[in-house]
C-alpha cells in the first residue's frame, strides 16, 4: 500500500499529465496501481467512501504475514519429511 504522500504524488502527476500511463512510468508503479488510487481519491471526493487508506491496514498486513509464515513453515516441513518430489510421489503411489 502507498502512503498518503505517494497518493498525493499520483494525483498531482495525473493532474499534470492527464494520463495513467505517464504517471505509472514516472513513478515506476503499475498502471493498475495508478488507476486504483485515483479511483479511491475520486470515490472519496464523491462521498462514496470515508477514507482512501483503510484504518485497519496494519491488521491486514499482520494477517498476511501470519499466513505467509505458516505457509513457509508447512513447505519446510514437507521438504524435510520427503526430501524430494520423487520420494513424495513414490510414497503416494505405493
Amino acid at each position: 500500500m502507498k502512503t498518503m504522500a505517494d497518493i498525493r504524488r499520483i494525483v498531482d502527476l495525473y493532474e499534470l499529465y492527464g494520463s495513467y500511463k505517464k504517471v505509472a512510468r514516472e513513478l515506476g508503479i503499475s498502471l493498475n496501481t495508478t488507476k486504483k488510487y485515483l479511483r479511491r481519491v475520486k470515490d472519496l471526493l464523491e462521498g462514496a467512501v470515508e477514507e482512501i487508506l483503510p484504518k485497519d491496514r496494519k491488521i491486514i498486513q499482520l494477517v498476511r504475514g501470519a499466513f505467509s509464515r505458516a505457509g513457509s513453515s508447512i513447505r519446510k516441513q514437507q521438504k524435510t519429511a520427503y526430501g524430494s518430489s520423487e520420494k513424495l510421489w513414490a510414497d503416494l503411489a505405493g
